[in-house]
This record gives C-alpha cells, sequence and structure tokens, in this order.
C-alpha cells in the first residue's frame, strides 16, 4: 500500500499528465492539415507547449506519457512530409521529447518499427 507522500505524488503526476494530454490534445489536428503552413504552425505551436513541459519543476514521468501516446507517432510521421520545415521541426521535437522522457528507451520500438 502507498504512503500518503507516495500517493500525493501519483496523484500529482497523474494531474500533470491529464493536463499536458489536454494541452497538446488540442494542438494535434493541425498536424493532419493538407497545408504546409497549416502543419507548420501545429508544430510551431507545439514546441512551445513542450518547451514549456520541459521546464525544471515537470515531472518527466508524467510527460512521457502523453508524449509517448500522444505525440510519438505524429512526429515519426511528419519525419516523411513533403515540406522541409516540418520535417527539421517534427525532428527537433522528437530531440526534446527523447531527452525530457522518464523512459526514452520505451519509446525506441515505435521508431525502429516504422523504419521497416
Amino acid at each position: 500500500m502507498a504512503t500518503p507522500a507516495e500517493a500525493a505524488t501519483d496523484f500529482a503526476e497523474a494531474a500533470e499528465a491529464a493536463e499536458l494530454s489536454r494541452s497538446l490534445g488540442r494542438l494535434l489536428p493541425g498536424l493532419e492539415t493538407e497545408s504546409k503552413l497549416g502543419r507548420r504552425r501545429a508544430l510551431e505551436a507545439l514546441e512551445h507547449a513542450l518547451e514549456e513541459a520541459v521546464r525544471p519543476g515537470v515531472d518527466s514521468a508524467a510527460f512521457q506519457g502523453p508524449w509517448a501516446r500522444l505525440l510519438l507517432p505524429r512526429l515519426l510521421r511528419l519525419l516523411t512530409d513533403p515540406a522541409e520545415g516540418c520535417r527539421a521541426l517534427a525532428a527537433h521535437l522528437l530531440d526534446l521529447g527523447l531527452r525530457r522522457a522518464a523512459r526514452p528507451r520505451d519509446a525506441l520500438p515505435l521508431p525502429l518499427v516504422s523504419l521497416t
């Protein structure tokens, strides 16, 4: 059974993850747009959101779930975007996410499967 301190930490982590999921979820539709400018703007907004999420004090375990579940697959697809600027931003966001994630090795199977 968890101690009260562990339970409070788990609750705070879950709340941070839920807030990050909501924040990212609002931006995801822009990644699927036909417009190069629309995709780029969505990537720039995600960059801002991720930079906020990687600031000191934000739990990397709370970051891991939303990043791996919501962003990782989409960013991997954007590595083949016809627009060079979108590809470069997607690579930059992947780098930010992998550096911040609590368990970046957990995300490795997805890129490896995507490349085959």
